[in-house]
């Protein structure tokens, strides 16, 4: 059976004296969310557009999903970045890809804390040789020392 937007559901168990309270809600799509302080309860609501409709409409939204909203950043940030912006490099060995995903969270990380607002609204200084040219040298680098186990300068 199809629910409509704003529905909810909530499993609430303890386990050794903690509180585990599992939700799910469905807003475009189906969202599931496990908290041990914050459940279902203290619905407000929010207005979506509604693409059958054309219009706004007011969905409620639960409390776990406001706060996860508010406070969401640090791995879920890196994570939507890294997806976002990440090197292009394909190579079929793993320790490669390793090393790629390694340099993608260092890029991201660098300018989280490079980024204004973070700071008190001060930019800080760039980290030297974290422009794009030199990143692809020493990738470039990277990819022919491990796949001809030769030393090229480039």
């Amino acid at each position: 059976m199809k629910r409509d937007r704003g529905y909810s559901e909530e499993c609430f168990t303890v386990v050794e004296d903690v509180p585990i309270s599992a939700v799910t809600w469905k807003d475009n799509k189906i969202v599931h969310i496990t908290s041990t302080f914050v459940g279902e309860l203290d619905k407000n609501v929010v207005t979506r557009f509604d693409n059958k409709k054309k219009t706004t409409i007011l969905i409620p939204r639960l409390k776990i999903i406001e706060f996860y909203n508010k406070h969401m950043g640090g791995v879920d940030l890196m994570d939507s970045m890294i997806g976002r912006y990440r090197i292009i490099m394909k190579s079929k060995k793993w320790c490669m890809k390793k090393f790629y995903h390694m340099v993608d969270m260092t890029i991201v990380n660098a300018w989280l804390l490079y980024k204004p607002g973070l700071r008190g609204g001060q930019e800080g200084p760039w980290p030297p040789g974290l422009d794009s040219w030199s990143l692809f040298r020493g990738l470039r680098f990277v990819h022919y020392f491990f796949r001809y186990r030769r030393l090229y300068i480039a």
